[in-house]
């Protein structure tokens, strides 16, 4: 289920390298960056996505904002539309780094269980207590 998840964004996102952005609405947009920040398999810790926001978005935030997801995820769409509507920076450019960050840093095969990040996933709680209750 976990790696289903991922799989499926990663299938958004390199589906995009055909399309342009004008095809992609922001509110989409949107939403992929913040399946991607609150996504552990991409992302284990908190702090590795300070790389993402940096590649992507050139947007540095001080070393508090990586405590929370939900932080980083408001700070950036927060600075995104003020970049858009306020300073007048084209969708285009976020859209081509945000595509060449996963071209970059993961590859992708059609199959969930061949999903390659860039990390290794250690166990999480969840994944412990489902192997206690099997030995059970």
């Amino acid at each position: 289920m976990k790696n289903e998840n991922t799989s499926q964004l990663l299938k958004i996102v390199f589906s995009l390298k055909n399309t342009s952005s004008n095809s992609l609405p922001l509110d989409k947009f949107i939403g992929l960056i913040n399946l991607t920040i609150y996504d552990r398999n991409l992302f284990e810790k908190n702090i590795e996505i300070r790389d993402f926001v940096k590649q992507v978005f050139e947007f540095e935030y001080l070393d508090y904002v990586y405590d929370s997801r939900s932080l980083i995820s408001g700070r950036v769409v927060k600075d995104l539309l003020d970049n858009i509507y306020i300073k007048k920076i084209d969708l285009d450019m976020y859209v081509y780094n945000f595509i060449s960050f996963f071209e970059n840093n993961y590859s992708y095969d059609l199959k969930p269980e061949n999903i390659k990040t860039n990390k290794n996933r250690s166990n999480n709680a969840n994944d412990k207590l489902e192997k206690w209750l099997k030995r059970l």
